[in-house]
């Protein structure tokens, strides 16, 4: 359900007449069977059906491009090409793979780089690499996103010996190096230099459910301006897709503004019996490397995050068998389990305003005060259930959760939130407005914390899209009518 779905609909097309195209949905998630990965979220409280992704038909002759994938070198220019050959006919044949590129916005002719045959085996695929250095190659940064395009074209040759083009492919990129360190200076590094990460968090699943989407998800433009209006403003370099994927399009403006994503399957299991606990490992390979393959050319993406607060060890091992088809990024594994691999990060969520024990229990009510005496470093959860894994210091981690402080539009604490508010606020019942004040500032203010101890790689608010929808402003229709346990909301500090 989050990754990408291929059919071959050589067999059903009239050719030369008129041809509809039916997709049939399911009505429900729950008609899928139990060991099917479909996402975990408790606080999706609907999921739903039908196609939240472009749907594309693409012709080609007997060899066509089943896969592009790119890596780049920063340090010396090079450019390598995986290409992957589809040979759809039942005799071998050989097939001439060219290679061209050009900065992005195309405003120039493509330089061709390279050239190579190779034979295809009939009914069967064939992954040919290609090399080619960029002269003074821009790198790609949040600052300075340049982009670059590689042309793949695959030829035969017909009945005359000439070669005929069968399919060709655009593939955009950038020249960058995303890598987390480990050790004595560890960190994210982009391209060979220590990166510090600001950001947030988008929840799209959940704002599926949200009563004001319409269709907004799927408009371009609103799209662009909430990934390059406010991040911009607020000087964020970084977001993360919280529990589950973004269309494709999302990642193509998220390349081209300038933004690194922490991209997320949708994988929540903390210690109590979700939907994955019944999942196949086979059928979640499946997922990854499905959801890898689709994107792995975007450089915005900057490391895959396999789950969300998790202590189901079947994303350690789902990581392990899908690690070596991207050497280009490393994983990070919901914060409660030792990383897989030896620089992967660890994330963390410092709920230290929740004294309710929802999430991240802490030992007592922690108040504003407390956090002039702490260090600051991490791991700060470390008590109870939901602790953040901490035997292995080495590691860099991330702080891409934290206040525990959401309202509503009519300005008022959610359910999740409210024991928080209390605290914060000695039981004092505030006026919207006082909410609306209070969650702005103390927000800020941990931000500005969390940022300036340095202690974390990255600190990433939680959440600048979600659902948010308060009960009492629910249509009568809905059939489950309740406020969201966590909302996103904005007031301007000044």
């Amino acid at each position: 359900p989050f990754t990408l779905s291929e059919y071959d609909a050589s067999t059903a097309i009239k050719y030369g007449g008129e041809n509809e195209l039916i997709v049939r949905l399911g009505a429900d998630r729950s008609q899928l069977p139990d060991f099917v990965p479909a996402g975990d979220d408790d606080e999706v409280a609907r999921w739903y059906p039908g196609l939240w992704d472009s749907v594309s038909l693409v012709m080609t002759g007997d060899a066509s491009i089943a896969n592009v994938k790119v890596e780049t070198d920063v340090d010396t220019g090079q450019v390598t090409v995986i290409t992957e050959l589809h040979n759809s006919s039942d005799t071998a044949f050989s097939a001439r793979v060219s290679q061209s590129a050009a900065s992005w916005p195309v405003s120039q002719e493509f330089v061709p780089q390279i050239s190579d045959e190779v034979t295809l085996a009939p009914g069967s695929n064939t992954s040919l690499t290609q090399t080619f250095t960029i002269e003074d190659a821009k790198l790609w940064s949040p600052e300075t996103p340049h982009l670059y395009l590689v042309s793949t074209r695959v030829e035969t040759a017909n009945a005359d010996g000439q070669w005929v083009a069968t399919d060709d492919r655009a593939t955009r990129f950038g020249m960058r190096k995303a890598e987390w360190r480990s050790g004595d200076d560890k960190g994210f590094y982009l391209n060979n230099r220590k990166y510090y990460l600001r950001g947030t968090n988008v929840a799209l699943h959940r704002f599926f459910g949200d009563a004001e989407r319409k269709t907004l998800p799927w408009n371009e433009d609103w799209v662009r301006e909430l990934l390059s209006g406010h991040p911009k403003d607020f000087h964020w370099n970084s977001i993360r897709t919280h529990n589950g994927r973004v269309p494709n399009f999302w990642y193509d403006i998220a390349d081209e503004v300038g933004l690194i994503i922490a991209d997320e399957y949708s994988f929540w299991s903390v210690a109590r019996g979700t939907e994955s606990a019944d999942w196949s490992i086979v059928e979640l390979e499946k997922e990854f490397r499905g959801w890898v393959r689709e994107s792995w050319n975007h450089p915005s993406i900057g490391w895959w995050d396999a789950a969300n607060e998790n202590n189901n060890p079947m994303s350690t091992e789902v990581i392990a068998r899908v690690r070596s088809i991207d050497p280009t990024r490393q994983w990070e594994n919901g914060g409660y389990q030792r990383p897989e691999g030896p620089n992967d990060p660890i994330e963390e969520h410092p709920y230290k305003l929740n004294s309710g024990g929802a999430l991240n229990l802490n030992d007592r009510a922690y108040t504003l005060d407390d956090f002039s005496t702490m260090d600051g470093q991490p791991p700060q959860a470390v008590w109870g259930l939901f602790a953040t894994y901490a035997d292995a210091p080495e590691h860099p981690f991330i702080n891409n959760e934290y206040a525990f402080l959401w309202i509503t539009q009519l300005g008022r604490p959610t359910p999740l939130a409210q024991s928080a508010f209390d605290t914060m606020t000695g039981g004092l019942d505030l006026s919207p407005d006082e909410y609306r004040e209070a969650y702005a500032y103390v927000t800020s203010e941990l931000t500005a914390y969390w940022r300036a101890m340095r202690g974390y790689a990255g600190v990433q608010h939680f959440v600048y899209l979600s659902k948010c929808n308060d009960e009492d402003l629910l249509p009568d229709t809905w059939e489950t009518r309740t406020t969201s346990a966590t909302c996103d909301s904005f007031l301007d500090v000044t």
